[in-house]
């Protein structure tokens, strides 16, 4: 005769073998894509015109000014790219504000009681700043309308510097032209000397750079003009060079 015991025990065992067979089963473990997808589902929060913004600053900073699209921004905020037109009316008004997302990186605030001069510098090297930052997207500021709230408030800051220190109207918006078009310049031309998809200089060794000048120079240059693209190309300093350059400015100015 079968005890109670034994009649529930091939249940257990049963039980016990099913947990064992499911805890040895693989885990599958979501996809990048399809983590994201779950997080956007999870912590989506309401699109509004600064974030498609700041996601196509962001979509220009990795892949380039080619790869922007409305749809491209759309997969980068985990939407339909139609969706984004309730907050920008196309991709114009898209780089419109990218370029005001940019000016409001620069230093906006200087000390409305310390020197002119140096409030100056500080103008530049954020410049600069931001050139560094998003070298593929900065040069829009040389190419888009700058006059959006952001840049109007950068300029008026530093234009109560300047007349605050005895400059004429006139004469402190030259001034900030002047400081503010060497800075953006330098910065391109520094941005093609070693631009985000160019090997940088200074990693290249001595016969690698001599390779790179050759391969760009007639093959009977003189050797005094391949003498001279060696130095140039490779013993620039950039820093120092864009010093000079500011120093040389800002001394040119004065109330």
């Amino acid at each position: 005769m079968l005890t109670q015991e034994a009649i529930v025990a091939p249940a257990n065992t049963v039980s016990v073998e099913r947990k064992v067979q499911e805890s040895s089963m693989p885990v599958s473990t979501p996809s990048p894509k399809q983590h994201r997808n779950r997080q956007a589902l999870g912590l989506r929060q309401p699109l509004n015109r600064q974030r498609v913004l700041q996601a196509a600053l962001a979509v220009v900073d990795r892949e380039g000014m080619d790869q922007l699209t409305i749809r491209r921004i759309g997969e980068e905020l985990a939407v339909e790219g139609m969706s984004l037109y309730k907050h920008v009316d196309d991709k114009d008004a898209v780089l419109d504000g990218i370029v005001e997302l940019l000016w409001a990186e620069l230093p906006a605030s200087p000390d409305p009681d310390g020197d002119w001069r140096e409030a100056l510098q500080q103008l530049a090297e954020g410049m600069r700043a931001v050139f560094r930052r998003h070298p593929r997207a900065a040069p829009l500021l040389t190419t888009r309308n700058f006059l959006n709230v952001a840049a109007l408030r950068w300029y008026d800051a530093y234009l109560r510097v300047l007349q605050q220190a005895g400059f004429e109207r006139r004469a402190a918006l030259d001034a900030l032209c002047a400081v503010g078009g060497q800075a953006m310049g330098y910065s391109l031309v520094e941005l093609q000397c070693a631009g985000p998809d160019t090997p940088a200089v200074a990693q290249e060794t001595e016969l690698q750079r001599l390779r790179r000048v050759t391969r760009s120079l007639p093959a009977d240059a003189p050797d005094s003009l391949i003498e001279l693209a060696m130095e140039l190309s490779g013993t620039c300093d950039l820093e120092r060079c864009f010093s000079i350059g500011l120093s040389t400015v800002i001394a040119g100015l004065h109330p």
